[in-house]
């Protein structure tokens, strides 16, 4: 059976009219000390702790055994108060653990999230679009023959904004503290495998068509998911884009994938109501984003566009 002693148990067995703290109390009474036996240094003669740790240390004491603590506490005239125990949860057997043998990859992608999160100063920020007309250029694609999915879509939006607000298509370079503005939007997109997530890259994703978007996504996961991508396939990119809105996932924020400074979160399609009181599709996408990077001013603009290629697409984005 596992016990743990609390401190306030321990310090009420000293001397109330001691002027002394609550961390010097659990000393005195961790050691079995008198107190008033300490010279105190102190203001208004209050006992510091480096008083009772002086005279710990010239007098070479040791703290009181556990069991001693258990059959009960000093009090300083001598007398013994028992000491109230509390039992600890209990802790599970080693039988109910099971280790998970993990990949190569998924190593990989451990350290770097907590790469990010430990020396990224991650920003977020949200914006609701409502995505009717998206959708309905969707179906009229389809009828023209163009397959595509909503998020081959809004790959190809966020690719348009990305040019229109290119500071947020950025890096930082640890190596001399700036910010490098990158050429090429180059979106990265997370793909789910049997090994972990992976993020393959479509490359000059600004310059493609929606449909030539779609298949390059098609093929990229197909060979994730078949671990044949090249590393110059998933290293690297500009900016990234995590869907989870197929899961029924309406909102969530997303680890930023370094050396990038952003990454889009994608929820899924829920009905809304707009000022008009119309009921409209509506989908929320939280940008996650690198503050030595990207300022709150060149978020609010990302997102602000997006949110018009969004809501008023045109043709030209086929």
């Amino acid at each position: 059976m596992n016990f743990f002693l609390p401190f306030r148990s321990l310090s009420s067995a000293v001397s109330p009219n001691l002027k002394a703290g609550p961390s010097v109390r659990n000393l005195l009474a961790l050691y079995g000390l008198d107190g008033s036996i300490i010279s105190a240094s102190g203001p208004r003669n209050v006992l510091l702790k480096s008083d009772v740790l002086t005279y710990i240390n010239q007098k070479q004491l040791k703290p009181r055994k556990l069991d001693d603590l258990l059959s009960g506490v000093s009090s300083g005239d001598g007398t013994s108060t028992p000491t109230k125990v509390y039992k600890s949860f209990p802790r599970p057997s080693a039988a109910k653990w099971q280790d998970i043998e993990t990949s190569g990859m998924r190593r990989t992608i451990a350290k770097r999230l907590t790469l990010s999160k430990s020396s990224i100063p991650h920003g977020y920020m949200t914006s609701q679009c409502c995505v009717d007309k998206l959708a309905q250029l969707r179906v009229s694609m389809k009828k023209e023959g163009h397959a595509v999915s909503l998020n081959d879509m809004i790959i190809k939006t966020s690719a348009l904004s990305l040019k229109k607000v290119p500071q947020v298509n950025a890096s930082w370079d640890e190596s001399n503290g700036a910010v490098k503005l990158l050429p090429t939007v180059d979106i990265s997109i997370a793909v789910a495998t049997p090994t972990g997530l992976i993020t393959p890259i479509i490359k000059n994703a600004d310059n493609l068509s929606v449909q030539q978007i779609s298949e390059n996504v098609k093929d990229l996961a197909e060979r994730a998911r078949a671990s044949k991508l090249k590393p110059e396939e998933y290293q690297g990119g500009s900016f990234s884009i995590s869907n989870l809105g197929m899961f029924g996932i309406t909102q969530f924020v997303a680890v930023i994938n370094p050396p990038q400074s952003a990454i889009l979160a994608v929820g899924a399609i829920k009905p809304g109501v707009t000022e008009d009181e119309r009921v409209v599709k509506m989908m929320h996408f939280t940008l996650s984003f690198d503050a030595r990077v990207i300022d709150e001013e060149i978020a609010a603009r990302f997102l602000a566009n997006l949110k018009e290629v969004i809501e008023e697409p045109t043709m030209g984005l086929i």
